[in-house]
């Protein structure tokens, strides 16, 4: 049986996609427990810039296929600290760049404070993760770490979110949402 997945996607160009999810203690989003078509549970799309409905749903892993790819973007990432939708940190890997850059996203301006060039293909498996503690940020890109930074701009504790940009067709799997100490 193949395993289930949890798949993010937008597509209309120059949409955001935010899954949010608050996290109050350790939250692993694993898709085993929702059907097939079905929303993960304690997530719902979200919408940031323009464009038109996103769509969230579980698939089969081996369904991918017949999905395709996003050719006009391939982005996605973690979203934290979500305050609303024009008030957010956001990590993201992009395929078509081959860069992993981290921004805040004051007031809808998009602003890049941190990134690395780094081959991210996008017919692989890849890890991103990131680590916030208060205003310094740790990125670390398929288990090795990438890069760290510093930022004041939104020291609040918000929601966090799965992120995609415009026709990005993505699996998320095995997502785990820990609060630090």
């Amino acid at each position: 049986m193949p395993k289930l997945t949890t798949i993010v996607f937008a597509m209309i160009l120059s949409t955001l996609s935010l899954g949010v999810v608050l996290a109050a203690g350790t939250v692993e989003l694993v898709s085993v427990w929702n059907p097939v078509g079905a929303e993960p549970d304690g997530c719902a799309p979200a919408l940031t810039g323009g464009g038109g409905p996103t769509k969230w749903r579980n698939v089969e892993t081996g369904a991918d296929d017949q999905l395709g790819l996003g050719v006009s973007e391939q982005s996605r990432g973690i979203a934290i600290r979500l305050k609303d939708p024009r008030n957010y940190y956001v990590v993201r890997a992009n395929a078509l760049e081959d860069n992993v850059r981290l921004y805040a996203v004051i007031d809808g301006d998009r602003r890049q404070f941190a990134g690395k060039s780094v081959k991210v293909a996008s017919t692989q498996w890849h890890t991103l993760r990131l680590r916030a503690v208060g205003d310094r940020f740790t990125v670390y890109f398929d288990n090795e770490l990438l890069f760290e930074a510093t930022d004041r701009r939104i020291t609040e504790p918000g929601r966090i979110a799965l992120w995609t940009k415009a026709d990005s067709m993505t699996e998320f799997v095995d997502l785990a949402i820990e609060p630090l100490p």
